[in-house]
């Protein structure tokens, strides 16, 4: 995928206008920020209903007060704990994002401020998902994890590996989230903000009809690629199913009516 991008902003611009209502843009990756120059051009030349961020943390202090205060959710890719976090990342990654978190806050950011994990196999899914949520170091407003597993061949190459993991560390410790997660409501009267549970609470309470994915990726949300390529998810660029048009010949609505 092209750092930059192999399209204008006049060509954005005339995507965008084919839609009846301002969009939703999230800066997704790769790393947004190491193109921060592009990011903002582009928060500067649509006015967008929401703007959201997803990015490791290492490089907000690129961002000044006046565009911090423009987003709506920011997303920050720590796994747990400091030294998961950094085998996984790299040295000092952890660090650096909450240094990233924490100026996110001092510059006024009221929005959304998720700890988004990768989910691997040498995940305490418990115990990560617990220090991420009383951590004195910053306050995450949610947590939201992704298995780290590719559901194609690689799977049925490592499927016993995988499933071991699945049955003795990753579902005993989803069950023992889960109840801890309903101890603090009924202790403190509050609901911790682990994003997988609300989703599937809200169902069981609500009896709600659920037909597509809950992100919104292929009907409500869609990515557009730094080459100008639409692809349902933004964590499936090079899926040839995935791709389902592009922003010179496409528009929102020829889109959707493509899924």
């Amino acid at each position: 995928m092209p750092v930059d991008l192999k399209y204008d902003l006049g060509e954005l611009e005339k995507y965008f206008d084919q839609h009846e209502e301002p969009p939703v843009i999230a800066f997704y990756g790769g790393e947004p920020l190491v193109n921060y120059n592009k990011m903002i051009e582009i928060m500067n030349a649509f006015p967008a209903s929401t703007f959201m961020l997803q990015t490791n943390g290492t490089l907000l202090n690129r961002l000044s007060q006046e565009y911090i205060r423009k987003f709506n959710s920011v997303l920050i890719s720590v796994d747990g704990r400091p030294d998961l976090t950094n085998l996984n990342r790299g040295g000092r990654v952890y660090q650096r994002a909450i240094t990233g978190a924490r100026h996110l806050r001092d510059s006024g950011f009221t929005g959304d401020l998720i700890a988004r994990m990768t989910a691997s196999s040498i995940i305490d899914i418990e115990q990560d998902v617990k220090y991420l949520l009383q951590t004195d170091e910053i306050d995450f407003d949610h947590i939201h994890w992704q298995l780290d597993v590719l559901w194609d061949i690689y799977y049925e190459e490592n499927k016993k590996s995988i499933q071991t993991w699945l049955l003795e560390r990753y579902n005993p410790g989803i069950s023992n989230l889960a109840e801890f997660w309903v101890q603090n409501m009924e202790s403190d009267h509050t609901i911790l903000g682990i994003v997988p549970f609300l989703g599937i609470t809200y169902t069981l309470l609500t009896g709600e009809n659920i037909t597509q994915p809950r992100c919104g990726a292929g009907h409500d949300f869609f990515s557009i690629t730094t080459d100008g390529r639409i692809t349902i998810c933004p964590i499936l660029p090079s899926v040839s199913f995935a791709v389902v048009g592009d922003i010179q010949s496409d528009s929102p609505t020829t889109i959707t009516e493509k899924i």
